[in-house]
């Protein structure tokens, strides 16, 4: 079950806090694990369904982002996910100064840290 935006696939992804984001948190320790099983980056998706979801693993001291992909990629079953997440545009929070047309993709080793994914309507 996807989020229906016409030709895009839309969603929100949890990963766990780093220095560059919401550096004060980390410096107090507000670390914690993770509740959500881990991804399997390298196979193709069964079902969008299989993937952790934000809701059942809500954690404080988590950095979201939202990101959004085309559908074709999405639903390209010879793509894994590493490969449809590695193709997303992704926008990041970091505050009021933060310019909302700033936005990317994202690196192999940040695609792989993503914990949890909710698709948003």
């Amino acid at each position: 079950m996807s989020a229906d935006t016409g030709n895009r696939v839309l969603f929100l992804v949890a990963t766990p806090l780093r220095q560059s984001f919401d550096w004060i948190l980390c410096k107090f320790h507000a670390m914690t694990p993770s509740t959500a099983p881990q991804i399997t980056w390298d196979s193709p998706l069964d079902t969008p369904l299989s993937l952790p979801k934000i809701t059942n693993h809500l954690c404080f001291a988590r950095h979201y982002a939202v990101g959004v992909m085309d559908r074709g990629h999405w639903e390209d079953p010879d793509l894994t996910l590493l490969e449809k997440f590695s193709q997303a545009h992704f926008w990041e929070h970091r505050g009021p100064t933060c310019d909302p047309n700033l936005g990317g993709t994202r690196e192999e080793q940040d695609v792989r840290s993503i914990e949890a994914v909710e698709f948003l309507w």
